[in-house]
């Protein structure tokens, strides 16, 4: 819950883990570290205190300056045990259950309900595990999940080039990790510094924009599959139904289905005949053909391939033996089918 609300308030941390990796440190920026909208900030870390206060063990000290009393700064100290009798009641207030808006803030809500309206294809999780870099830990608001790959997402609230530039060091401590950092430029604390050739890091004044992260998701995606594509190349590919779907082979070899097209645009397995998606044998193909004899309907002729156990490729089945269609209307059970003379049992590989 801390952790929650130190990303929900946009205030500037760094966690560490504990010796012997027990525990975590977590360490906030005071608002004097900041060079600008510093009582803002103050605000957001006094909002912090409800969840520091519901813990089991706790302790705050604090000094606080007092504007209107000339400048006077007053010191506060105070624990856990202390006060425990005192607190009960805002530490029940604090523990009333899981809020019920799963976002931390608007603009996270907004981009959101922005990405999953688009489509790509990528799994969107909220608040995904904690990344270890080294002895530091990085808490993401967001992965991007798809083949097996995951793109992170951080939405920053303050912040100051130093933090920043802290941040990306971090991330690159950790191999394979590809992270998006999305920086509000209406809460930068200091002069803004865009880090050059820092491709992790983007800037946003309202919405955190979806078209770059798109075009870094799709740049992502397409790496994976030339690299899975490669990686499927150099391995056997065994088929031993009369049947076998791309999807089958790509589950079994552990790649994407997109992966797996593009490896076997060259693979001509003996005995098979690609249709679509699928490598039909061709004693399959020769015993849909002897089934179609004398059938004139297309409709028919799709009922029969399907029986034989071709689904969803019944048009690319009957292409592959040299069948047309002939339509006499605009009506699907008013076509009929033809098989054109010079066409031989399977002797075709229609593909996508």
């Amino acid at each position: 819950n801390i952790f929650r609300d130190v990303k929900r308030f946009g205030l500037i941390y760094s966690v560490e883990r504990g010796e012997n990796a027990e525990g975590f440190k977590v360490a906030l920026d005071g608002p004097l570290s900041l060079f600008k909208l510093t009582e803002r900030y103050g605000t957001s870390i006094a909002k912090l205190l409800p969840q520091i206060i519901a813990s089991d063990s706790w302790s705050i000290k604090a000094e606080i300056l007092a504007r209107n009393k000339g400048g006077r700064v007053y010191a506060f100290e105070a624990n856990g045990s202390e006060l425990k009798n005192i607190i009960a009641a805002a530490v029940d207030a604090t523990n009333e259950g899981p809020r019920p808006n799963p976002y931390d803030s608007t603009v996270e809500e907004r981009f959101a309900k922005s990405f999953l309206s688009y489509g790509s294809g990528w799994t969107l999780r909220r608040e995904p595990e904690p990344l270890v870099a080294g002895t530091h830990v990085l808490i993401p608001d967001f992965s991007f999940e798809k083949h097996g790959a995951k793109v992170y997402l951080e939405v920053v609230g303050f912040w100051t080039s130093e933090y920043l530039e802290r941040k990306v060091s971090k991330l690159n401590l950790v191999a394979g990790i590809d992270m998006i950092i999305a920086a509000d430029e209406s809460l930068a604390c200091s002069k803004l510094e865009r880090l050059k050739g820092k491709a992790l890091v983007m800037y946003y004044k309202k919405d955190v924009p979806l078209k770059p992260i798109i075009e870094h998701l799709k740049e992502r995606e397409a790496l994976i599959i030339r690299e899975q594509g490669e990686r499927f190349k150099r391995e056997p590919i065994t088929l031993r139904a009369d049947i076998v779907s791309i999807h089958e082979i790509a589950t079994e070899k552990g790649v994407s289905v997109e992966s797996a097209r593009m490896a076997i645009q060259l693979f001509k397995p003996d005995g098979y005949v690609r249709v679509g998606d699928l490598f039909v044998s061709r004693a399959k193909l020769d015993e849909i053909d002897q089934k179609l004899r004398g059938v004139q309907m297309l409709t028919v002729a799709l009922q029969v391939i399907e029986a034989c156990g071709v689904k969803d490729e019944g048009h690319k089945v009957l292409d592959a033996l040299g069948y047309t269609s002939v339509w006499e209307g605009v009506e699907m059970n008013k076509v009929r089918i033809t098989k054109q003379s010079t066409a031989t049992s399977g002797s075709a590989s229609v593909s996508n």
